[in-house]
């Protein structure tokens, strides 16, 4: 069992192959995030949200219960740790944003549309860790 890297699927080519089932998750997701031409409202949540992560380098984020998380397209369910980062500081965020004058840059990040899009992430979120145990079989 392995992920379906071109390389690793030649080197398995006279073995019987399994791809993973935790990687052919993140790969669903993955295909959805760069395929958002279509969802324009989802499309600019999620390039408003990574943009929000540069609050950080601000020094504001002092001011908040708990940091934005930054999404690494590398690494498995950030995007998710991402989001539900931004929702639950959302009015924190906006508050500070709307003080300075920035509130522009909460436009494209539409509360309502998180509530749904948080939800439906952590579904796979449960998942790929279920599926990725390492002490037990999956």
């Amino acid at each position: 069992m392995t992920d379906r890297g071109a390389n690793v699927l030649a080197a398995m080519k006279d073995w019987k192959h399994v791809s993973c089932s935790a990687h052919m998750l993140n790969t669903v997701l993955t295909t959805l995030f760069d395929n958002l031409d279509e969802c324009p409202r989802l499309k600019g949540l999620l390039l408003g949200a990574k943009e929000l992560v540069r609050f950080k380098k601000s020094g504001l984020m002092r001011h908040l219960k708990t940091a934005l998380k930054q999404e690494v397209s590398t690494r498995w369910n950030t995007m998710f740790y991402l989001l539900e980062s931004v929702l639950s500081n959302f009015n924190e965020v906006s508050h500070i944003l709307m003080t300075r004058g920035e509130g522009y840059r909460m436009a494209s990040v539409d509360s309502t549309l998180l509530k749904v899009v948080v939800p439906f992430l952590e579904v796979f979120k449960a998942a790929s860790l279920e599926l990725e145990a390492t002490a037990k079989p999956t």
